[in-house]
């Protein structure tokens, strides 16, 4: 990819979160997700935004990877749908499959999802979601959850919810089934797997998690499609394709299994994944989702630290390959 001096610098040079950006962006345009023009396009106008702005300090590795992100996403306006920019890098595979009739999922932070329950429903009548996300007593929160049983565990959204800050990442359920099966031979330390093998990475150890089950009609109403570079931002763990040697080109795209990477196995892949457009109340039209209870994150964010450079990487060498 030709880029301006700065930029290259950046890509190449840094040890930050250059180097993963380029590779993905890099490998992206190799197997066809888009056009490499158009990704050399992208980050030469977010380069132009950032130079142009006097608010922003040209060399500033952070204010060059909100410029990236600024371009991608429409800016936040409270109760209004974030956009997605597709002038320069488009949304492939843009609802296809369709997923009407399947039910995905998604993985919050338990103080986000205490604010998507509608107020009426059995859920938030006998469950005291913590408002900062961390249960006082963990053991009597987990009860209460679990003697909601399994249709207690239903729910509708609130009527000024909105599930996703920018878009929606989700994965499907043959992932999550083996991820609860896994999770229940290892001794049941559910939110480390799921974070493991979804490259949840950013999730610092403590947070509490929830596992939700969404309606496909949900996501095919909003949109969906395979994530690239831009969508992921400086997110340290993602990766446009699959570990593996000569990967077949996929609809959906894969997570990086952070173990596996900071235990040095050769390949990595995690589970499926697509992003999907934010969701608001319309897009349910009355269905009910679901939610599993994963648990405090406690995984090493050492391992997680390892798991992260080694991508970084692997990622910046695969783009050549």
């Amino acid at each position: 990819m030709v880029l301006n001096n700065p930029l290259r610098k950046y890509f190449t040079e840094s040890v930050s979160q250059g180097r993963l950006i380029y590779g993905n962006a890099v490998i992206g345009a190799r197997v066809g997700l888009y056009p490499q023009l158009a990704a050399i396009n992208y980050v030469n106008t977010a380069f132009t935004n950032l130079i142009s702005d006097p608010s922003k300090i040209p060399t500033s590795t952070v204010d060059f990877e909100n410029c990236l992100h600024d371009l991608r996403f429409s800016p936040y306006e409270y109760g209004k749908p974030r956009t997605v920019n597709t002038t320069f890098i488009g949304r492939p595979f843009l609802n296809t499959p369709d997923l009407s009739g399947e039910t995905f999922f998604t993985v919050m932070d338990l103080q986000f999802f205490g604010t998507i329950v509608s107020d009426h429903d059995k859920t938030r009548m006998q469950v005291d979601f913590p408002v900062d996300g961390v249960p006082k007593t963990p053991d009597n929160f987990i009860g209460a959850v679990d003697s909601l049983g399994e249709d207690g565990r239903r729910f509708h959204i609130a009527d000024d919810a909105i599930i996703g800050r920018r878009i929606n990442w989700f994965t499907s359920r043959r992932t999550v089934e083996s991820l609860l099966a896994k999770a229940l031979k290892g001794g049941g330390k559910f939110a480390d797997e799921f974070c493991d093998l979804l490259g949840l990475g950013h999730h610092i150890e403590g947070t509490w998690l929830v596992l939700v089950s969404l309606p496909g009609e949900a996501i095919q109403a909003a949109g969906h499609y395979r994530p690239v570079f831009c969508d992921a931002g400086s997110h340290k763990w993602f990766m446009q394709r699959s570990s593996k040697a000569k990967p077949k080109l996929r609809k959906w795209g894969q997570t990086a299994n952070l173990k596996a990477l900071s235990k040095g196995a050769p390949t990595y892949d995690g589970g499926d994944e697509r992003v999907a457009h934010q969701l608001f109340p319309q897009h349910f039209n009355g269905r009910q989702l679901g939610f599993t209870l994963l648990g405090p994150a406690g995984t090493d964010a050492i391992e997680r630290d390892i798991a992260g450079k080694r991508l970084t990487q692997e990622i910046f060498d695969r783009r050549r390959r």
